[in-house]
């Protein structure tokens, strides 16, 4: 009894009739998928499949991160716009140049303030007054004393962020003149001397 064959299947030779209904070369339709892929290289790893996931690696990892890159900019942009909303600005600061005095006078100042809840007003260094708001005017005193005076606004918000800004007044002092006119001097009347009239009695005996 002939014994089976127990092994993998011969490929036929190029041009030869047929085990398995292989028959005709390299032109052959089924000789072609017998042979493999193009290229000689089995699917799966190493082939076309591993290009393939590499390739879809690649962009995944280029996608995270430029998603990275802009979640980055967008919170410092956050971060720097709520820093900016947050912070103190003086927007105005009205306070006369000069002052035309020569005795102890007022001035009227004036300010404007943004994302302040207060502005403390100074004299020369020494604190004038407190005033509430972001907004404000008041008259304030001015000593015409020669010498120019500094007046600063510190403007603070609840956060404990502030802003100061300070102007310098002068005084300017118009010279008096008085005017003298010539004096002149009168003279004295003349008194002429008294006349006396002298009678005489003539006495008849």
């Amino acid at each position: 009894m002939a014994e089976r064959w127990g092994g993998e299947p011969t490929e036929p030779a190029p041009g030869a009739g047929g085990y398995g209904g292989y028959r005709g070369g390299p032109g052959n339709d089924a000789y072609t998928r017998q042979m493999g892929p193009p290229g000689g290289r089995p699917p799966g790893r190493g082939g076309y499949d591993d290009q393939q996931r590499r390739r879809r690696r690649n962009w995944l990892i280029a996608a995270g991160v430029v998603a990275v890159v802009i979640i980055v900019v967008l919170i410092i942009l956050l971060v720097t716009q709520s820093n900016n909303s947050n912070g103190v600005n003086i927007d105005s600061f009205t306070v006369p140049n000069t002052v035309n005095c020569s005795g102890p006078t007022t001035i009227g100042v004036s300010w404007s303030t943004s994302n302040a809840n207060q502005v403390i007003l100074s004299i020369d260094g020494s604190i004038y007054r407190t005033y509430p708001g972001a907004t404000g005017a008041d008259t304030v005193p001015f000593a015409c004393n020669g010498v120019p005076h500094i007046y600063m606004i510190t403007a603070k918000s609840s956060t404990g962020a502030q802003s100061t800004q300070s102007q310098s007044v002068t005084q300017t002092s118009t010279p008096t003149t008085k005017s003298t006119s010539p004096s002149t001097t009168t003279a004295p009347p003349t008194t002429s001397a008294p006349t006396t009239s002298s009678s005489s009695t003539t006495t008849t005996t």
